[in-house]
């Protein structure tokens, strides 16, 4: 679930380690521990007051895991996360070494890749020390996810990407909004996005933002030999065909547009906004 900026912010003046409480028994939950369930933890072996070890070889491509000093009852997951030492943000990855750690009413978890680990959660100084293996972070596999699929990913819907920023996805047709609205997301829609378009057209670059809320994507007309290039950091949106790449227009005279960064068109933008003119498409902010 995509959170906002002030709630973020919130949780992590609440995770000062004014309030951490140094625990007396410890549980590793989430996959480790079979499934996210309230009831369900490993205990951890103590080694010293408030310091824990607990030996991991992880086969999955991600591993996503938290702590907690005491479960909770069947579905009582604001009382498990009453107890939670828990990552700065959601999904971090630690490093080998020591890595800081909070006391908040958070889901916020850790994730690691497949490796053989040992961590040391130390709840006096508020840090998960990590051994072993070095985590190497594979880039998110992205998926073409719509009407086509039945919202299911599969391998031939997955997007191209060698730098986990630039993502690609050829298709040898696909249909109109009318027949096909999608997004583009991750198995489990951890990470999604969407611009809420369904007149897109070919050879044409759209804004795009976090998909969460946002309406289907989808195209005005069917459209054959397409390519979609997915820029997750400049969050743009490229639609070309093999013979039409260089007909994206590039002329400073076309008509400013203007979106929010959840690729909304906006008429009097303001902050933080996406200005495309053309194939130019840039952050501004707008006071």
């Amino acid at each position: 679930m995509k959170k906002l900026i002030l709630t973020a912010l919130a949780s992590i003046a609440m995770a000062s380690a004014a309030n951490a409480v140094v625990a007396d028994r410890l549980w590793i939950i989430g996959e480790p521990a079979g499934k996210w369930d309230p009831t369900v933890g490993v205990e951890l072996t103590k080694v010293a007051d408030g310091v824990f070890e607990y030996k991991a070889e992880f086969t999955a491509e991600k591993t996503s895991f938290g702590f907690v000093n005491q479960l909770a009852g069947p579905d009582d997951w604001d009382g498990l996360k009453a107890h939670r030492y828990v990552a700065p943000a959601s999904g971090t990855v630690p490093v080998v070494g020591e890595n800081e750690m909070q006391y908040a009413n958070s889901d916020y978890c850790w994730d690691l890749p497949a490796g053989t680990y040992n961590l040391t959660i130390d709840t006096n100084t508020m840090k998960l020390i990590l051994e072993g293996d070095e985590p190497v972070v594979k880039p998110a596999t992205l998926y073409f996810l719509g009407d086509v699929n039945n919202w299911t990913p599969s391998a031939e819907y997955a997007f191209e990407t060698e730098d986990g920023v630039i993502y690609t996805y050829s298709a040898t047709v696909i249909r109109s909004a009318e027949d096909c609205q999608f997004k583009i997301a991750t198995d489990g829609w951890a990470t999604e996005y969407s611009n809420g378009l369904q007149n897109m057209e070919a050879n044409k670059i759209y804004p795009i933002g976090p998909g969460s809320g946002v309406d289907n994507m989808g195209f005005a007309d069917d459209i054959e030999d397409v390519v979609l290039t997915l820029d997750t950091k400049e969050m743009t949106l490229t639609v070309t065909d093999p013979a039409g790449v260089a007909n994206i227009s590039t002329e400073s005279n076309l008509p400013v547009e203007y979106y929010n960064l959840q690729g909304v068109r906006t008429e009097n933008p303001v902050g933080l906004v996406i200005r495309k003119q053309g194939a130019n498409v840039t952050k501004v902010l707008v006071k």
